[in-house]
């Protein structure tokens, strides 16, 4: 920016002044020069006014640029023209001024024309928008602008002296880094939400964690008891988990089988008893009634003494009575065969009966072991019915409370959503407020002013009329002093000095003669008679001393009138009318007015402020509350799923939908299973039973067919004997022999009886024969203990069954919580991963590293670093290379590390800024602010800093460092930039030719341009 032309109306003590920069040509560099208070530094004021509608220093107000001497009707107006790059651009501003007979000031007025086509062509007529393109169009704000083209006086040292915390508000206003704040913030927030998401993360798998059954081992205990943020240790416990779950369920698998065999054996074991205690016992009744057979032997043993004593007595008697048993033998024989042969018939049909039985029993084997397998499976279900009966319970009521939880999040982010699209660009007005509270204080300190100006006023007529009357009396004073000292001259001092050497007088009378010289005066004495009247002059004397008394009381008086008159007038002569306008009680009313508005402006812009905190305190509360439905939304969608879950492994483990079903189901299928295990029993028993009986009868159908056999071959033998005898004796007929059995009545009974007891014993020695085949050395087995190991071993393999399918549950359960736990840190770890850089970037930015620099410091770091570079070029060059700007390395708690010191090569050290020289001060400060020129100009290309204007500072320079400073001026100029000097040093005159003259005759002033 480079200005062309300016024009000033009621400016200051410029009442209509134009000033042609045009003027100037190639003589870039030039000299403001003039009296103090002619208004040079104005000239400044004008042009920032133009721009930003404010004063060159923050300190000067607005409202202190309008002219004293303005009519009360005339606005305070700049046009300023000026060129930026190959453009050209004309502002037209007006200063907010009251006008003669209002109460309230006028609002300030704002034109920004373009020059196109040889026309200035309107871009902006409203204030607050001409102020945004013009500082768009400049790239600067006003705190910029006054560091880069505005050097203002008392603030041209600013920077170099300033502390690290205001040169980071300069620098960052001149470099915009406020978006690198708003970075490290968002950053700041982004790590804050992820943080919650993460703990969130954590939360679930802790709640996962805590499900996983640890089948109480130790090892697993111990895995239990690590923290969920743990997540690589998490993994790595989960194969202890499933291996130890499958290593125990092989043990209780092997347990299981190992079992079953056990079981298995004992009931073996207990049929194969009871199958030999029956055996045993039906041995030792046969036993027992073969005895008791025996005990009749010796009576038939005497009748079979008795029937050989009448077979040899009659041999063919006894063989055709041999005859007639072996015939009625034969026919008992067959009959018992046939008897026989039915009861095998019988007991094979029974047999075939209870075969029959038992096929249909094992076509429903298969049912039955699905029934025994849905009792296995489903035991753990049945024995803790409870658990599932109260998540069916509590279903219902879970998920009504996780519904009305998502209504209520649902209604709260709605009522967020309403409050946001009402609310969304309010923000706390914080600098209206401060720029009131600002206002206010100005006010206060305007009215304050005023006041004073008013009891100055009041005091200066006061003093006045106390100087006319302290003029009267010093003017009586005078006219007395001259009255005493008229009578003090009328007085012949020298006879009244001889008042006090009488007593001389009358001893050198008494020595001396007259003719004798006199020792005082040298003459000759005529005569020694006394010629003075001693008491007249003691009369002179008194009076004398009484108008020199009354001499030094008026000069005294007259010395005290002099001295209150001194500083009144004194003070009378500092009072300066310009300084205090007039009509200061208007003022004053009209300053109370303004303050009472501001008072109410502000007063509604806390109370708005406070409405808006308050609605972002509820947004706040919202959102908390929202965090907190989303958690409590998360628990019980925890909890559902658990329920979920539950019910899930119940209806899939069991097939049943209810609990109650599930039971009825599960008693029927139990008392099926144990009907069907004891009808099976049963069957076995009576086929064992059944067998036996067969058995028995199949030997006695073998031992009558033997008998038959036996007996009809004896019968054959008997009837060839009989044929013999008959032929030995001559018996032709079996009459002649029926005859001689008729001899003998007793021999049937004899024989019968006989008969049946060899018949009776026969048959008991046999079956004793047969079970002790069968029951060989086999002791007597213990059927009570037998059975007991037997229930024994069923109870336990029931109970190892149980344990075995509790276990298989859990690992389901843990196998579920697993996957859960992969997936949710899979997702944690993703998450992580890809935010780690951004916390560890949010950590670094925000201050934590070894510099202890926020990326905004560091950024601003690194731009000063750069404006020193390039400011000691020319530092090093004023100063013969003796002094160099450095950077301070010290780290301090503050995050600033934008402190400069200087390095001296003469001492070899680096010292503090402030030990530098006036001059060496000033010339650190242009260095500076030029290289903070050229840094800007470079660093951001839409700033062309085409012009600077510096204020004082020359007159700390002695001739040498003048001339350096002036050469690095020149240097500038001959870039082609403009530079305007406001000084009173007088070498400045001669070295800079060009010169704008501000002239002033007390009541306005003017320019002009001398070259």
């Amino acid at each position: 920016m480079k200005p062309l032309r300016l024009h000033l109306q009621n400016v200051g003590p410029f009442m209509e002044e134009t000033i042609d920069f045009t003027q100037l040509k190639n003589n870039e560099l030039f000299l403001i020069s003039g009296k103090t208070g002619s208004g040079k530094s104005m000239l400044f004021d004008a042009i920032v006014f133009a721009l930003y509608g404010k004063a060159s220093t923050a300190s000067r107000k607005e409202a202190a640029l309008r002219s004293h001497f303005a009519d009360g009707k005339s606005p305070m107006e700049v046009e300023l023209v000026f060129q930026l790059k190959d453009k050209q651009f004309k502002v037209v501003r007006q200063g907010a001024f009251v006008k003669e007979g209002n109460k309230n000031p006028t609002n300030p007025n704002l034109s920004i024309y373009e020059l196109e086509d040889g026309k200035y062509e309107l871009r902006e007529s409203k204030v607050t928008a001409g102020n945004n393109y013009i500082e768009s169009l400049l790239g600067v704000d006003i705190e910029q602008f006054r560091q880069l083209f505005i050097l203002p006086q008392g603030e041209f040292k600013k920077f170099l002296f300033s502390k690290s915390s205001d040169k980071q508000e300069i620098l960052r206003t001149l470099f915009n880094t406020n978006r690198f704040e708003a970075l490290q913030q968002k950053l700041v927030n982004q790590n804050k939400e992820e943080k919650k998401k993460i703990e969130a993360r954590h939360q679930q798998i802790e709640q996962l964690w805590n499900k996983v059954e640890d089948f109480e081992n130790e090892s697993l205990q111990a895995h239990k008891t690590l923290p969920s943020i743990q997540t690589e240790k998490l993994l790595n416990a989960i194969p202890d988990f499933e291996n130890i779950g499958r290593d125990i369920y092989k043990d209780l698998e092997k347990e299981k089988i190992q079992q079953e065999e056990i079981k298995q054996k004992a009931e073996t074991s207990y049929r194969n008893a009871e199958d030999l205690n029956q055996k045993m016992n039906n041995q030792k009744a046969l036993i027992e009634e073969l005895k008791e057979l025996e005990k009749h032997e010796s009576e038939i043993e005497a009748l079979e003494i008795k029937l050989k004593k009448i077979q040899e007595v009659r041999p063919l008697h006894q063989i055709v009575e041999n005859i007639d048993v072996q015939t009625q033998k034969l026919n008992e024989l067959n009959v018992k065969c046939e008897e026989v042969e039915n009861n095998i018939h019988q007991n094979q049909s029974s047999l075939q009966k209870i075969t029959e039985e038992q096929k249909i029993l094992f076509e429903r084997e298969n049912e039955i072991e699905m029934q025994r397998k849905f009792i296995n499976d489903t035991q753990y279900f049945y024995q803790n019915i409870k658990q599932y009966q109260s998540a069916y319970n509590s279903k219902n009521q879970v998920q009504k409370d996780y519904e009305q939880s998502k209504k209520d999040l649902a209604e709260n982010e709605q009522l967020l959503s309403e409050i946001q699209a009402i609310h969304q660009n309010e923000r706390p007005d914080y600098e209206r407020l401060n720029h009131l509270t600002q206002q206010m204080f100005d006010l206060k300190q305007q009215i304050k002013d005023t006041k004073e100006i008013i009891e100055k006023d009041k005091e200066q007529k006061q003093r006045l009329e106390k100087i006319k009357v302290l003029e009267l009396a010093m003017t009586d004073k005078t006219q007395k002093l001259d009255e005493v000292q008229e009578a003090i001259s009328q007085f012949n001092t020298n006879q009244l000095e001889l008042d006090n050497q009488e007593a001389m007088i009358k001893k050198l009378q008494s020595m001396l003669q007259p003719g004798d010289q006199c020792p005082i005066c040298g003459n000759t004495i005529n005569s020694l008679s006394d010629h003075l009247d001693f008491e007249q002059l003691k009369a002179q004397k008194e009076k004398l001393n009484y108008l020199n008394e009354n001499k030094e009381a008026i000069r005294t008086a007259y010395s005290k009138l002099e001295a209150e008159y001194s500083v009144l007038k004194n003070e009378s002569d500092k009072y300066n009318l310009k300084e205090y306008p007039d009509n200061n009680q208007r003022t004053l009313d009209e300053l109370d007015e303004q303050f009472k508005k501001a008072e109410k402006d502000k007063q509604y812009q806390d109370d708005r402020n406070k409405e808006i905190e308050k609605t972002q305190t509820r947004v706040q509360e919202i959102k908390e509350a929202i965090q907190n439905l989303q958690l409590a939304l998360t628990q019980k969608k925890a909890e559902t799923e658990r329920i979920n879950r539950l019910i899930e492994a119940f209806e899939n483990g069991t097939g049943f939908k209810k609990t109650d079903d599930f039971i009825c189901d599960f008693i029927k299928k139990e008392e099926a299973v144990e009907a069907y295990k004891n009808k099976t029993e049963s069957l076995k028993q009576q086929e064992t039973d059944a067998k036996q009986k067969l058995a028995v009868e199949q030997t006695k159908l073998t031992s009558a067919q033997d008998q038959l056999k036996e007996t009809k071959k004896e019968k054959k033998q008997l009837e060839q004997q009989s044929k013999i005898e008959m032929d030995n004796i001559g018996i032709q007929s079996t009459e002649e022999v029926q005859e001689i059995l008729d001899l003998m009545p007793e021999k049937n009974q004899i024989e019968t009886q006989i008969k049946s007891y060899k018949e009776k014993q026969n048959n008991l020695s046999h079956q004793i024969a047969e079970l002790k085949a069968h029951i060989g050395n086999q002791e007597k087995p213990d059927l009570e203990r037998l059975s007991e190991d037997l229930e024994s071993q069923k109870n336990v393999l029931e109970e190892k069954s149980k344990r075995l399918n509790e276990h298989e549950f859990k690992l389901q359960l843990n196998d579920g919580n697993f996957k859960e736990i992969k997936e949710y840190i899979d997702v944690l770890e993703k998450e992580l991963s890809e935010q780690q850089e951004i916390f560890d970037l949010a950590e670094i930015l925000s201050g934590k590293n070894i510099q202890k620099l926020t990326l905004e410091n560091y950024v601003l770091v690194y731009y000063l670093e750069m404006i020193l570079e390039y400011a000691n070029k020319r530092f090093m060059n004023m100063t013969n290379n003796r002094y160099i700007l450095k950077r301070s390395e010290v780290v301090t708690q503050g995050y600033s590390g934008l402190e400069i010191v200087v390095f001296d090569s003469h001492s070899n050290k680096t010292r503090h800024i402030s030990t530098l020289s006036g001059g060496e001060s000033f010339q650190a400060s242009l260095a500076l602010a030029l290289g903070l020129s050229e840094v800007v100009q470079q660093e951001s290309g839409g700033i062309t800093l085409e012009s600077m204007f510096i204020d004082e500072g020359f007159g700390t320079l002695d001739q040498e460092t003048l001339e350096t400073a002036l050469d690095t001026l020149l240097n500038i100029k001959s870039t082609g930039r403009m530079v305007g000097i406001i000084s009173h040093v007088s070498e400045l005159k001669q070295r800079i030719p060009t010169i704008l003259e501000v002239k002033t005759d007390a009541y306005q002033s003017t320019t002009q341009f001398k070259f």
